[in-house]
């Protein structure tokens, strides 16, 4: 793209607001290093847009720039987007064009090279520590994704699986509390300002925090959880999405039932 009288070969970053390049975390993201745009409808930040590799990133404002004329009714924007629903985009034209067998090699290559990725990963860190632990290290990493990659795999040095697995030989909801306290309490998700609508969830988060108010030492992740996040996405969402895993496959262990899976 051409940017005043000088071309740029990259990515194009879209946000509703300006402020979504920070609380998507995208400045200390490497893998946003390519990006040469940052297209926005509106302008809501008085920081520049800048890369984890420093380079500041223009911004184009498309709220100035919109027609002023009515908006079409809901009615006439619901068929139009219908219609747009039934094409079959750039990646769908590209498979009509070289047929399905194709795109099943082209996406089982894809999967293949992302396996050999992540297993190159696994050999360079096999012989630190217990198979298990790492495992169970880099299952906190991925639960953590980009934003909280590297807290979650702190959570999981700090509160190791040697350590936890024999609090899930207990009730689900004893176990819940004494495993959810730790990690909650580590990651510093008591002291957020949260609503809980549910009465029976509400005074159970309540249980979790007494449970980690009691304990003899309160150890906290170096990282910081950010409130910007989307609902489907919390830290706490994931939280528990792991504790109700770990539950079902705790006594096997996670080694025997992960390479059972695989």
């Amino acid at each position: 793209m051409k940017i005043g009288k000088q071309y740029h070969l990259g990515a194009v970053e879209i946000h509703v607001n300006s402020s979504g390049w920070y609380s998507h975390h995208h400045e200390g993201n490497p893998d946003y290093n390519e990006v040469v745009l940052h297209v926005v409808l509106y302008h809501n930040g008085q920081r520049e847009i800048k890369r984890q590799d420093g380079r500041i990133v223009p911004e184009l404002e498309l709220a100035p720039l919109l027609s002023k004329e009515p908006s079409t009714s809901e009615t006439e924007a619901k068929n139009h987007l219908k219609k747009l629903s039934e094409l079959p985009g750039r990646c769908g034209i590209a498979a009509l064009e070289r047929g399905t067998e194709t795109l099943k090699k082209i996406l089982g290559h894809a999967a293949e090279q992302r396996i050999q990725e992540k297993t190159e990963v696994l050999l360079k860190r096999w012989d630190e520590q217990d198979p298990e632990e790492l495992l169970f290290q880099l299952l906190f990493k991925s639960l953590g994704y980009s934003p909280y990659a590297q807290v979650f795999e702190e959570l999981a040095k700090q509160y190791q699986f040697r350590e936890l697995r024999p609090l899930f030989r207990q009730s689900q909801r004893t176990t819940r509390t004494l495993v959810l306290s730790r990690w909650f309490g580590a990651c510093g998700l008591f002291s957020k300002k949260m609503t809980i609508a549910d009465p029976t969830v509400r005074h159970e988060f309540q249980q979790w925090k007494a449970a980690w108010q009691e304990l003899p030492e309160h150890p906290q992740v170096s990282g910081k959880i950010s409130q910007a996040h989307r609902p489907q996405n919390s830290p706490e969402r994931r939280l528990l999405g792991m504790f109700h895993h770990l539950y079902r496959i705790a006594n096997d262990g996670l080694l025997k039932r992960w390479l059972v899976v695989f």
